[in-house]
């Protein structure tokens, strides 16, 4: 099913992961890239400063849902690190699939993200 931005968890525990092997860093600064701009959730599109650190944009994803820095970390991420990070914990259902976009075309992923609430429940 579409899980909208529950997807999102998988790319903040990637960046976190990446932090914690040293891969990334929290102080890197990475800009809004034109072509990943996308309205409706966060604040970063109505800000003035063009440049986050990675921290920065892990609290606005965290906190407000931001779009943007979504797909801007996600872009900075990889999808394959991602599908790495589900195939590790065993995650068949659940993916993150696409960048958010305020409209999808016939090129697009059906969604954001997909889940399975039985997969996501398994080892609560």
């Amino acid at each position: 099913m579409r899980i909208a931005s529950i997807g999102k968890l998988l790319l903040l525990a990637e960046v976190a992961r990446q932090c914690d092997s040293g891969d990334l860093t929290g102080m890197e600064l990475l800009g809004r890239d034109p072509e990943l701009l996308v309205a409706d959730s966060g604040i970063w599109q109505y800000l003035q400063v063009d440049k986050l650190s990675i921290h920065d944009l892990c609290v606005l994803v965290a906190s407000v849902s931001d779009n943007v820095a979504t797909n801007v970390l996600l872009k900075h991420v990889g999808f394959n690190r991602l599908r790495d990070l589900s195939d590790a914990l065993g995650l068949t259902g659940t993916a993150l699939l696409d960048y958010v976009r305020d409209h999808r075309g016939p090129g697009d992923t059906p969604s954001f993200s997909i889940g399975s609430a039985a997969e996501l429940c398994r080892n609560s």
